[in-house]
């Protein structure tokens, strides 16, 4: 459910860029994909830590 939630709010994140670029939503818009984006890239990189450092033994 929770990544069903995710893979939406990506979708979404996607569709505003593109929408941004093309000059169809305002710059608001843009930077909110910015801080989901940014977000989704930090808790993937935490999740990358986490297995890595399980793995290391």
């Amino acid at each position: 459910m929770l990544d069903d939630i995710k893979n939406a709010g990506d979708a979404i994140s996607l569709s505003v860029v593109i929408g941004a670029t093309m000059d169809v939503l305002p710059s608001i818009a843009l930077v909110l994909t910015v801080i989901w984006t940014g977000m989704r890239i930090i808790e993937g990189s935490y999740k990358f830590y986490k297995w890595a450092k399980s793995n290391r033994h």
